[in-house]
């Protein structure tokens, strides 16, 4: 290591030019690389929302968003579940690995939520969105 160091030491005008060189390949790799201003990121995954009027958030969890994991645990896909419970308002995040069919995986969700028989009348139907 230490031959290599001092060769280009004693010889400033190949370490000149190798320098030239990792500049002007570096220009040309930036030009040609492909840019985009808001990327399109492929993520697996779901949002299941749901609205009840009047609600804590202690209610919200307890007779929705703990229903709907229990409904989506055992999906075959899944990664990741996180909720947040609001006053009036819960929201619970699904996220699927990488490598599944998304459109079979939010059917699923779908499916499994709408079988869901005992959530609150005066709550609004949930609403499965995809990221």
């Amino acid at each position: 290591m230490f031959g290599m160091v001092s060769w280009f030491a004693r010889n400033a005008v190949a370490a000149n030019l190798l320098m030239v060189v990792a500049f002007i390949g570096g220009v040309l790799g930036f030009n040609q690389m492909e840019r985009e201003m808001f990327p399109v990121v492929p993520v697996a995954g779901a949002s299941v929302s749901m609205t009840w009027q009047g609600a804590s958030p202690q209610d919200v969890e307890e007779q929705i968003i703990t229903r709907i994991e229990e409904a989506v645990a055992d999906i075959d896909g899944l990664d990741r579940i996180t909720s947040i419970a609001r006053e009036s308002f819960g929201v619970v995040n699904i996220r699927g690995r990488d490598d599944i069919d998304m459109q079979v995986f939010i059917d699923e969700i779908k499916l499994r939520v709408d079988q869901i028989n005992n959530l609150p009348q005066a709550a609004f139907r949930p609403h499965v969105t995809r990221w």
